[in-house]
């Protein structure tokens, strides 16, 4: 990640972080099978976006995530990302109006 540190000691993103692999991950040693589970969902502000907790046993290479056709309308903050964190935090950011159990 690409910042700067202003004199009083505050910090500032100049850019996003942009892994760079070193070899294809289908090469890579070590890479178990990982359990990625749904924590939470919960329904946040603005109006029809919601708040997603994953949880994952190991490193998992490209984490995709997909909603049912009749809720795909919207985005994900992230999506297609590297999960190296045991927890990850995302947003959903739906077009039409749906519930956090529609989304689970």
């Amino acid at each position: 990640q690409l910042s700067t540190e202003g004199g009083d000691g505050s910090t500032s993103t100049l850019g996003p972080l942009q892994p760079f692999y070193l070899s294809p991950f289908s090469t890579a040693r070590g890479l178990l099978s990982p359990n990625i589970t749904v924590l939470s969902v919960s329904a946040t502000q603005p109006a029809n976006t919601f708040f997603i907790q994953l949880s994952s046993d190991a490193v998992a290479p490209f984490v995709w995530l997909s909603l049912p056709v009749s809720i795909s309308r919207g985005h994900f903050s992230s999506n297609a990302f590297l999960m190296v964190e045991q927890l990850v935090k995302i947003y959903f950011h739906a077009v039409d109006n749906v519930t956090a159990d529609q989304i689970k």
